[in-house]
């Protein structure tokens, strides 16, 4: 089972009492794969070979759109080492790789009972359990969602079933969150005994203020869609129906059709798109930075699609 448990499938005191009963020495690592020195590209290549599940892209799901799905449905999309490394192999290619893509939908595979239930240890517990092994993948983890949440693309986390633990930490790297009326985000990390380590708590105060942040992530409370909506950590909430993993989908697609798309229906420039989320994510890195706004708005005024949009382009 992954680390962060479905309280549906088992409860957490059940999952305390069976940690609880084995030896210390079973759950610690047999071999230390990592090291105090590694670097993130060599933390990258010794998780690659951890575990099962994929990260997988659709670049062309919908009209300027993307689709990522974390795909471990048989341990509830929990993060496997090697689903780690490949999302940030996918980051590096979202980075470096240019595209017309106005955003991207993140979600997790079905007929999984979660979005992502954070660490996925079935497969690697003799290498990931150690201080050593815990501070390398959450370095990794750190970079990578710290970098995922810069991407030039508007960026919704579709949450159909519940996001913990890790799964939540997650779905803050998204720039909006769409949930289902029976789905969740909690912060479980606490009652595992361990502190967000995914970069989750910068961006859960920039969301929600500093006193909110606190108290959702010492407790471990869960946060309902109705209640999340009022907070500003949740953008919307799909309608109710008996395929809510379609319906979450279809709001997050529609989301981001009011982005990619102008009320006629055609697209609207990817690249303009991309320049305003760059500032609004170097915003997080600094208040008032003029020279960066200028080198972004140098790279788009008086391009042909700017100049198009500013003399009409032969419309009104």
């Amino acid at each position: 089972m992954p680390l962060f448990l479905l309280r549906s499938k088992i409860a957490l005191p059940h999952v305390r009492s069976l940690v609880n009963a084995m030896p210390y020495s079973t759950l610690q690592p047999t071999v230390e794969l990592f090291s105090p020195r590694d670097s993130l590209p060599e933390i990258r290549d010794k998780l690659r070979g951890l575990g099962q599940g994929t990260i997988d892209f659709v670049p062309d799901y919908q009209p300027g759109v993307g689709l990522i799905t974390l795909n471990n449905p048989t341990r509830h999309n929990a993060m496997s080492g090697v689903m780690m490394s490949q999302l940030a192999d996918l980051t590096d290619k979202l980075e470096n790789e240019p595209t017309d893509l106005g955003g991207l939908i993140v979600t997790g595979a079905m007929p999984a009972k979660a979005f992502c239930a954070g660490l996925d240890l079935s497969t690697a517990k003799e290498h990931l359990l150690s201080p050593v092994a815990g501070v390398a993948f959450g370095r990794l983890m750190h970079d990578t969602l710290s970098r995922f949440s810069r991407l030039p693309y508007i960026t919704v986390a579709s949450l159909a079933y519940p996001a913990l633990g890790g799964g939540a930490e997650i779905s803050t790297a998204c720039d909006f969150r769409v949930l289902a009326p029976s789905s969740r985000i909690q912060f479980l990390q606490s009652r595992m005994a361990i502190a967000p380590a995914w970069g989750a708590t910068n961006r859960l105060i920039r969301l929600i203020g500093r006193s909110k942040a606190l108290k959702y992530l010492a407790s471990s409370a869960p946060i309902s869609p109705e209640l999340g909506l009022h907070m500003g950590l949740v953008d919307h909430i799909s309608q109710d129906g008996p395929d809510p993993y379609t319906l979450c989908l279809e709001e997050s697609a529609n989301m981001l059709a009011s982005f990619v798309l102008d009320p006629k229906g055609n697209r609207v420039s990817s690249r303009a798109l991309q320049g305003i989320k760059k500032l609004v994510a170097h915003a997080d890195l600094a208040h008032d930075d003029i020279e960066y706004d200028m080198e972004v708005l140098s790279g788009l005024w008086g391009s042909e699609e700017n100049l198009k949009a500013v003399l009409g382009g032969g419309q009104k």
